[in-house]
């Protein structure tokens, strides 16, 4: 089971698809037992959506969005930021929503 695999760095890889419409997987590893926040950011800087903002064990994470922002409303056809933070690494990579 590939969840179960020690990371011994951090990576936050390609979503998949990209572009994507309705839905996209985000993939990162972490090495270690600790609080990560993975959010969405438009190109302006402006917090969409919080994925995750919680204590993860370490190793392999996907985590799934739906082109929602934190109420719930479709978001505009554009390029999104997600983003992976912990108390030691930020990670940032682009993706395309489109309609």
């Amino acid at each position: 089971n590939p969840k179960n695999i020690i990371a011994n760095q951090y990576v936050l890889s390609q979503n998949y698809p990209n572009p994507f419409n309705p839905n996209t997987k985000i993939e990162f590893k972490i090495p270690l037992y600790e609080h990560v926040n993975v959010s969405i950011y438009n190109l302006e800087g402006r917090l969409v959506k919080t994925l995750v903002d919680q204590v993860m064990r370490s190793g392999n994470h996907v985590l799934s969005w739906d082109g929602t922002n934190e109420i719930g409303a479709k978001v505009s056809t554009g390029m999104y930021i997600y983003q992976l933070k912990t108390s030691s690494t930020m990670l940032n990579r682009r993706m395309t929503f489109i309609k």
